[in-house]
């Protein structure tokens, strides 16, 4: 739907001579990616504020996007299934982490969650599909970067732990252990 309205400023933005002709192409992309990243940002803080959950919410987007980028795994094949199937994921991780904060041994039970999480992505990732396929570089870059956002992840969710906000380290451990389903179903199917 707003590709339509996209195409029609695009066709603005030429006629008007404040984009070349041959460049159309690149800014109808780089607007609908905006449009994309831009609606998700807003249907996260929706459902954050919704499930009184905000910062949890935006812990887990940044986390989640700060990793998967890399990663690769199980993509959608239509943009709106992606988007829906995003949505639902988030609903998920943020009703499993209200419930997964009365479990006793909380501690132990995400460090085991974020230990299987971490070698599984350690050991697949990263993943190409029939849209964005890795030669040899890549992977080797992809595979540096998921090292140093794992690194990085971990060291966050190791200091929210330290400093009592358990609530905020374990959204990020679920975003870590939905990124490793997601490796394995890129793997499988």
């Amino acid at each position: 739907m707003f590709k339509m309205y996209i195409d029609r400023f695009v066709n603005i933005l030429v006629k008007s001579g404040k984009c070349k002709e041959e460049d159309k192409a690149i800014v109808k992309y780089g607007l609908i990616v905006f449009c994309e990243i831009l609606i998700n940002v807003l249907t996260t803080i929706v459902i954050g504020l919704i499930f009184n959950m905000f910062y949890e919410s935006i812990i887990f987007l940044c986390g989640f996007s700060f990793l998967r980028s890399y990663t690769g795994g199980y993509h959608a094949e239509k943009g709106y299934i992606c988007y829906i199937f995003s949505t639902v994921i988030l609903i998920l991780a943020l009703v499993v982490n209200k419930l997964i904060l009365d479990i006793i041994y909380i501690e132990f039970v995400l460090s085991i969650l974020l230990i299987i999480s971490v070698v599984i992505i350690l050991l697949y990732a990263p993943v190409d599909n029939k849209n964005k396929v890795l030669d040899e570089d890549e992977k080797i870059y992809f595979k540096k970067r998921i090292r140093l956002n794992l690194i990085v992840e971990i060291f966050l969710i190791i200091a929210l732990f330290l400093l009592n906000y358990i609530y905020l380290s374990s959204i990020l451990v679920i975003s870590i252990f939905i990124i490793s389903i997601l490796v394995v179903l890129g793997k499988v199917l």
